[in-house]
């Protein structure tokens, strides 16, 4: 495999867009399970 000048930063750019793309998948499927756990705890302290 050969690596041309610029191919190092194309491929840093992929990278950190996959690692931004699975950390805001995976924060807003748990903002409203964190949502809704708080609402049945605040709920369930009443």
């Amino acid at each position: 495999m050969v690596v041309e000048d610029g191919s190092i930063a194309e491929e840093l750019a992929d990278f950190f867009v996959e690692i931004t793309a699975i950390f805001l998948i995976y924060s807003y499927s748990f903002l409203p399970k964190r949502m809704a756990f708080n609402r049945l705890f605040t709920s369930s302290k009443k």
